[in-house]
């Protein structure tokens, strides 16, 4: 009982009304509805009316009539009836317990009688008057007492627009199975018209072929798709592997560009430590040159200071013999040197830019397969 609530609730419910379906109808978009509450609904929506169609309340989809041109009353109920909705119904719904006429006055008379055509649940008062009906007197009803008050599971096949006409031919001009009114009336100019019975071997045979049809392109579909799913899995196993390899590329080309530079720094190094020691050398002779005049200057002017004549003679005598005109100090100067760095910022950067690190294209098949081999050769042979 809670399953049959559950699936009421949840499942045979109008979601207009909130009641459970009364002669449901299924729209285009799949959405179920009570015939009058969509018929309701439909007579509020003037655009939709003026296209021709029953508009969804639940999504606004339009679903276009099979009758245009008839009175916007008969277009839900030239809608398909929703066979599963109905059988789900049938199974576990409520409205076979009570009586359809009843129901509409409010009341819940538990039904008796089941019409085959009309669908509906009749209890024994309503039954007489749908029995007294001139249009109705002939239907077929089962007595639900008997069926444990369900709805038997009986296999009708009527015309969904002359409700109380059983389908007994089919017209191969249109591919429809139609009754004898409609045979008559829309029907007429047509050419090939069989009766039901013959074409139901034959349009069953055609739905086996067509399942097998369908199976097969349901089996196309399925290996198409894993197959699209495992090449859209190496495709990504691939693009890491390759940007694995544009990594190396690109530390060995930075390598390349380190060691360069090491060897730039190196001989800088170089060349400042062997001109510093030249400069060091420069300042020692510079520093035992200046020792020696410095203590020949204390001489001199001790010479002088001290008025001895002697002294003075003494060492004049040895400012004689010393070059008075030449001045060797600055012959001992090393020679104004520099160490420059020179650079073309530009030409690196048109360089750099002209460095291509590989190339990423699309290959088909064989192609890359081949392109994989002749890859290992290049490393192979490096």
């Amino acid at each position: 009982m809670a399953t049959a609530k559950k699936l009421t609730d949840n499942h045979l419910s109008c979601v207009i009304c909130t009641g459970v379906f009364t002669d449901p109808a299924t729209l285009q978009c799949n959405h179920t509805f009570c015939k009058s509450c969509l018929l309701k609904y439909t007579k509020t929506q003037p655009e939709a009316i003026q296209a021709k169609s029953i508009p969804c309340p639940s999504c606004r989809q339009l679903t276009k009539v099979a009758n245009p041109d008839s009175p916007v009353v008969e277009w839900v109920s030239q809608l398909k009836p929703s066979h599963v909705i109905q059988g789900l119904m049938d199974d576990f719904g409520e409205s076979s317990d009570t009586c359809s006429v009843c129901k509409e006055d409010g009341e819940t008379t538990p039904g008796t009688v089941w019409c085959t055509i009309c669908d509906d649940v009749f209890c024994d008062g309503c039954l007489k008057l749908h029995k007294k009906m001139p249009l109705s007197r002939d239907h077929e009803v089962i007595d639900l007492r008997i069926h444990s008050n369900r709805k038997p599971k009986v296999q009708r096949f009527m015309c969904r627009i002359h409700k109380d006409e059983k389908i007994k031919l089919f017209c191969k001009d249109c591919r429809m199975a139609i009754c004898t009114v409609c045979c008559s009336i829309k029907h007429r100019k047509c050419d090939d018209v069989e009766t039901i019975d013959t074409m139901t071997s034959l349009v069953k045979e055609s739905l086996i072929t067509e399942t097998r049809n369908q199976e097969k392109k349901i089996e196309t579909y399925t290996d198409n798709i894993s197959s699209t799913n495992s090449k859209i899995e190496k495709l990504s196993t691939n693009a890491q592997e390759m940007k694995d390899q544009v990594q190396k590329v690109r530390m060995a080309a930075v390598d390349v560009l380190l060691r360069k530079e090491k060897k730039l720094l190196d001989r800088i190094d170089q060349l400042t430590e062997t001109r510093v020691e030249e400069l060091k050398g420069y300042i020692m002779s510079q520093e035992i040159d200046l020792q020696i005049h410095q203590q020949r200057h204390g001489f001199i002017d001790k010479a002088v200071t001290s008025h001895c004549v002697a002294d003075m003679y003494d060492i004049y005598e040895t400012m004689t013999v010393a070059p008075r005109d030449k001045d060797t100090s600055e012959d001992k100067r090393p020679i104004p040197s520099t160490i420059v760095f020179t650079h073309d910022t530009d030409k690196l950067r048109r360089s750099v830019d002209e460095v291509q690190l590989g190339e990423v294209k699309v290959v088909q098949g064989d192609l890359l397969r081949w392109a994989k081999l002749m890859q290992l050769c290049q490393t192979h042979y490096k």
